[in-house]
């Protein structure tokens, strides 16, 4: 399954997954800091998003805080019924079975706010809908102007998570299922990242991690459920077909280290930039 394409952006997409605890974060921030040291326009992205209402929402269900009746009504409820409308008005020209797998998409996140208001349980795939709800947002909005700019976004987790994530914490789930209702809402706006970085880390080592942080632990962060979203990820890359696009990156090792080899993964994949704006090894 492969339906986003490479468009001709004159900015980089560059993605960073892992389990929670890899360091997937520091790189992100550290490979920020580094291009704009080299005056590389650059954007530094994260998903769940923190000001889109349905990033905020996701966020603070799998932290586990409750949802106000004053959020719902006045936030979520109304950014819903937002998101709907600007899928109707979107897929009008589209072919008949892509509005019909838009339309239900929308009844979906539909289902989904109606659960919520009635203070029912949600199901992983729920979880995952507000998540492409809020990716939707954020590619529209976000992330693709700053390509259009000419930025290099640099994205801290993508639709792999959504996949490794969900179907890691539902066994039922397949990481296809996900990529296909993902498909459904948001084929038009979804985009090929130039480059995908998985920071590979022992879970065991990535919740030693975590509780020396000090970070309170979600709901995907427990040594039981990173052991299974770290097995989906395998899942997830080969559903995808993302293996040209994957780099892997050990991250059982320094920090300065684990960032020497994505500078230096850089150096292969992109060799105008990295004369450009001169890209050297770190160590």
């Amino acid at each position: 399954m492969e339906k986003q394409t490479k468009e001709p952006f004159s900015g980089k997409f560059i993605v960073f997954e892992g389990i929670g605890g890899s360091g997937k974060s520091t790189m992100c921030k550290k490979l920020h800091d580094f291009l704009v040291q080299k005056n590389v326009p650059t954007l530094l992205n994260t998903e769940p998003t923190k000001n889109n209402v349905f990033g905020i929402t996701i966020r603070k269900i799998i932290e586990g805080d409750r949802l106000s009746r004053k959020f719902i009504h006045e936030k979520f409820g109304p950014e819903v019924m937002v998101f709907s409308a600007v899928m109707g008005m979107e897929t009008i020209f589209l072919s008949q079975a892509k509005r019909s797998a838009a339309i239900d998409f929308g009844r979906k996140i539909n289902g989904v706010l109606g659960k919520i208001i009635d203070n029912e349980e949600l199901t992983e795939l729920d979880r995952q809908i507000i998540f492409m709800a809020d990716r939707y947002f954020d590619l529209k909005d976000t992330i693709r102007p700053a390509l259009t700019r000419g930025k290099w976004v640099i994205q801290d987790r993508f639709d792999w998570s959504s996949a490794a994530y969900g179907a890691g914490s539902d066994l039922t789930l397949t990481p296809r299922e996900i990529f296909t209702w993902q498909d459904k809402g948001l084929e038009n706006v979804l985009i090929k990242p130039d480059l995908v970085f998985f920071i590979d880390l022992a879970p065991k080592k990535a919740v030693d991690r975590l509780v020396k942080s000090g970070k309170v632990i979600d709901r995907y962060e427990s040594l039981k459920s990173l052991n299974k979203i770290n097995r989906a990820y395998t899942d997830a890359f080969v559903s995808k077909k993302a293996k040209s696009l994957l780099t892997g990156i050990n991250g059982d090792c320094s920090e300065e280290e684990v960032f020497a080899q994505i500078v230096e993964q850089l150096r292969i994949h992109f060799p105008h930039d990295a004369k450009k704006y001169g890209f050297y090894r770190i160590i």
